[in-house]
């Protein structure tokens, strides 16, 4: 439960050697919350793999016909195992910077540590930290949300500390 006027989701696109297990629970948990938003609320959705997929260039009012036309289009999302969240996170946090609501929140969603393009470990995950933070200069709270199963788990220690570092809240969902 999160009050404010404007959401944006960032959740990425991932699918490991064909199993997108993880992206379909990603996807029934941010259309729920979507389709739970108030129609005076705005809203916007950033998907991520190896590309970033903006849904809208701006937040948009969260009336039917923006909810559902944002939900078919997560639908065409094609899962990949790449996974760049320190891109998405930052075009994410532009959209919201840019949208003209007072009580802005972000939520971003994820499976496993931040990996893109060949780049992770720890030195990549502390760099994402850093750069995701230092881009949130409005100190928007940044929400974490965290699909483990037995598959994806011991990875959520980046998911606090992201929302630790920017005011949000951290929750795991077990799928």
């Amino acid at each position: 439960e999160l009050e404010g006027e404007s959401f944006v989701w960032c959740f990425p696109a991932y699918g490991f050697c064909g199993d997108t297990t993880v992206f379909a629970a990603i996807k029934a948990e941010v259309t729920a919350a979507v389709n739970q938003l108030s129609p005076e609320s705005k809203f916007d959705l950033i998907g991520f793999n190896s590309t970033v997929f903006t849904w809208r260039p701006t937040v948009v009012p969260a009336n039917a016909a923006n909810t559902g036309a944002a939900i078919s289009w997560m639908s065409t999302m094609v899962p990949i195992e790449s996974h760049c969240l320190v891109e998405a996170c930052t075009t994410a946090l532009g959209i919201s910077q840019m949208g003209d609501s007072d009580a802005k929140q972000m939520l971003i969603c994820g499976a496993r540590t931040p990996y893109c393009n060949g780049q992770g470990g720890e030195s990549y995950v502390q760099q994402a930290l850093m750069t995701i933070t230092s881009s949130n200069y409005e100190m928007t709270p940044l929400h974490t949300i965290y699909f483990s199963t037995n598959f994806y788990s011991g990875e959520e220690q980046f998911y606090q500390q992201l929302a630790n570092m920017n005011g949000g809240t951290f929750r795991q969902v077990s799928f």
